[in-house]
């Protein structure tokens, strides 16, 4: 009853008027369906018959309920009332028949013979019309006839308003029952032959019930299988012999198309030796499992999970195989999505383990970088330039820039560091990769295809650029005779449903498709291919680390990569990057001279080599030094030299009192205090909040006596 009534029961889209102020609009309730002073709208009917057909199954599920619906309408007086007169008879009273069960259409008798008749059914405008509002009235008619006696009840739909038709018609034939005189005949002559009519009617109404029972046995085992709400189908030996309605739908075929064929020429080639055997050897009274998985296919090719709970039955005097299967493909689904989830989260954790350690790794050696540029800057300073060896100066400078960048990546992929972060043209970065890529491996067959007007996306250019080398790299090394490497760009719309394995969030965004012809990869692979230090290649060709700084950059960027490949085919890996609305902007850096002053710099640093460093080149560059060790030092000092002070240069991380804190300690001394912030970490995350609350500047280290000055000038001179 639940299910019947599933939608239907408080529910505004259903109104009746109540019986005792019929102005008044009330939502349907289940004693409302009960109680013939209510009528409920065309749409709640419909609704009512398409849950009713889920619940009882079967194609002639609504025609029977109309049946039934004769017997509940009529009472006992007026079904022994129309015993007396004939199907006939009763068929001249459409009218006051179809008042009974609504108040949509006119009922014309069109034909009337001894043993049928033609009814048109004129529905009234703006009333919709379905299958099932035809279905019922079938039932009705036939449940009409059968009423009053009549047998061999037929009823077909000759024109229906559903197929175009201006109304419907139904054609009903029967065969006439036992007159009612001959009823009473009967009585009478049992009356007056009591014993001997007694005994025959005893015999006959004995082998009536036995053959009524056995009707019904056989009705109710078809009722249970044809309305089953799981697949059913018996073999013997292997060939179906019977399939019900739902396992034919399962698998979008006919029942008949199924029966007479092998079981097995449904299953998946995967599955199939393991379902022939199994169904085999129970066949053959071999114990085996009665309950096991496996794939079948449908009449399109599609694969489908099936779970099976099988048994021995008695057929038709035979030994036969029955089983029953339930759709386990949502589920199976549901499992794939969730191993997907789980793996993307395990990641997810060792990216964030990982990052942990390289972060403080990374700063440590912007520390020694900034201690080996600052000596080099303070050796170009004091050297002529006509000097031999100030060519070697100049590389060591170069290793010096090239190891920062090396330490930006790392940031970059392991504790969502970003550097220089701007709106920039994917396309153009795709086609400068490209043309590098393009010119250094002319084994390779670059195929191009670009998005007008892509989306521009918020990215650090440099960490981008890495990232499609990585993958470059990747697909030339699983292409060793060449191949093809493709690369797309296009714009996307992704919303919620998109993918259940992926933190993301719905919106716009750019996509690049990066895809080769190379080995693939497996499953197994495909699933540790963002691991740090994870490698397919041989000792010293690769260092596992490629992969997983694609993973962290793409992810640090709030984006996902997304990977599809198949073994011995090639792969294809999908970058989604947030597409932006800022516009992109491009810069043309000018360089400028190293600028001196004479002011009075107090430098803050916990590292020996950067105090040492830095107090040398402010020297060169003209200004007063004054050194401190930690926060507490540097505060004692600024309220010492309160007025002396013109600027600040701070460390961020530091033990005890870190940078942020010792930064408002400062400016409680001196609220006019110039700050320079300096830090192996980039300018987001705390520094970026230190800035907010009113930070002058900030200056990345490494970074040499030029960068130096030019920061110190923009923040002195602009008081």
């Amino acid at each position: 009853m639940r299910q019947t009534l599933d939608g239907l029961v408080d529910n505004d889209s259903y109104l009746v008027a109540d019986k005792e102020n019929p102005s008044n609009l009330i939502r349907v309730h289940e004693h409302h369906l009960n109680d013939s002073a209510y009528w409920v709208s065309n749409e709640c009917s419909l609704a009512l018959f398409a849950n009713a057909k889920k619940v009882v199954g079967g194609s002639n599920a609504l025609v029977k309920a109309g049946e039934k619906a004769v017997i509940e309408q009529f009472s006992k007086t007026i079904l022994f009332l129309s015993r007396i007169f004939s199907t006939k008879f009763v068929c001249k009273q459409p009218a006051k028949i179809n008042a009974r069960f609504n108040r949509t259409k006119q009922v014309k008798l069109c034909e009337l013979t001894n043993n049928s008749a033609v009814f048109e059914l004129h529905y009234y405008p703006n009333f919709r019309v379905t299958k099932d509002i035809c279905n019922w009235n079938m039932g009705i008619y036939i449940g009409i006839a059968k009423m009053t006696g009549a047998a061999d009840v037929k009823c077909e739909e000759i024109e229906c308003v559903v197929a175009g038709g201006e109304y419907c018609s139904f054609r009903m034939t029967w065969k006439k029952g036992p007159s009612f005189l001959k009823q009473m005949l009967r009585w009478f002559l049992k009356i007056t032959s009591k014993d001997l009519i007694a005994d025959y009617e005893e015999t006959v109404k004995e082998r009536d019930q036995l053959i009524d029972n056995l009707k019904q046995s056989e009705e109710r085992y078809r009722a249970l299988t044809d309305q089953s709400l799981t697949g059913i189908f018996i073999h013997l030996d292997g060939e179906i012999v019977y399939v019900n309605d739902c396992l034919a739908q399962m698998l979008s075929y006919a029942p008949g198309e199924m029966t007479g064929k092998k079981l097995w020429n449904f299953v998946h080639h995967k599955d199939r030796n393991m379902v022939k055997e199994r169904e085999l050897a129970r066949a053959n009274g071999i114990d085996t499992t009665t309950n096991y998985e496996f794939r079948a296919i449908q009449k399109s090719g599609e694969p489908v999970w099936f779970g099976l709970f099988a048994a021995t039955i008695n057929f038709n005097g035979q030994s036969a195989c029955m089983g029953n299967v339930i759709d386990l493909t949502s589920k199976k689904q549901a499992e794939e999505e969730r191993k997907k989830l789980e793996a993307h989260i395990k990641q997810s954790q060792k990216m964030e383990a990982i990052g942990t350690l390289a972060g403080g790794i990374a700063h440590d050696f912007n520390n020694l970088l900034m201690g080996i540029q600052g000596r080099v800057s303070l050796m170009t300073a004091d050297t002529d330039s006509t000097q031999s060896f100030l060519e070697h100066i100049k590389g060591i400078e170069e290793y010096v820039k090239s190891a920062s960048d090396l330490t930006k990546q790392l940031l970059g992929f392991a504790r969502g560091e970003k550097y220089e972060v701007k709106a920039a043209d994917l396309n153009e970065i795709v086609k400068k990769q490209n043309r590098m890529f393009g010119r250094t491996k002319k084994e390779i067959t670059m195929r191009e295809k670009y998005e007008n007007n892509l989306w521009s996306a918020d990215v650090d250019q440099g960490q981008i650029e890495q990232v499609l080398l990585n993958l470059y790299i990747n697909a030339w090394q699983s292409m060793p005779g060449g191949g093809i490497l493709s690369v797309q760009t296009e714009n996307v719309m992704l919303d919620e449903n998109h993918s259940k394995a992926f933190e993301f969030k719905p919106g716009n965004y750019a996509k690049i498709s990066v895809a080769d012809t190379g080995v693939g990869m497996d499953a197994a692979t495909r699933q540790r291919i963002f691991d740090p230090f994870f490698t397919t290649k041989e000792i010293n060709r690769g260092t596992g680390l490629g992969l997983a700084s694609v993973y962290g950059i793409i992810k640090n960027h709030g984006g996902f990569i997304d990977v599809k490949s198949v073994k011995g085919i090639g792969a294809v890996f999908d970058i989604y990057l947030p597409a932006s609305e800022r516009e992109v902007i491009k810069k043309k850096e000018k360089e400028q001279d190293i600028i001196k002053g004479s002011e009075t710099v107090l430098l803050v640093d916990d590292e020996d080599i950067i105090i040492d460093v830095g107090k040398e080149l402010l020297a060169t560059l003209g200004y007063r030094a004054l050194i401190a060790n930690n926060g507490m030092d540097a505060i004692k000092i600024c309220e010492e030299k309160k007025d002396h002070i013109d600027m600040v240069i701070l460390d961020m991380i530091m033990p005890g009192m870190d940078g942020g804190e010792t930064y408002d300690k400062l400016k409680k001394v001196n609220p006019d205090l110039k700050i320079l912030l300096s830090s192996g970490y980039s300018i987001h995350g705390q520094a970026a909040e230190i800035l907010e609350r009113g930070c002058d500047g900030f200056i990345q280290k490494p970074f040499d006596m030029r960068n130096m000055s030019q920061k110190i000038r923009e923040i002195l001179d602009n008081r």
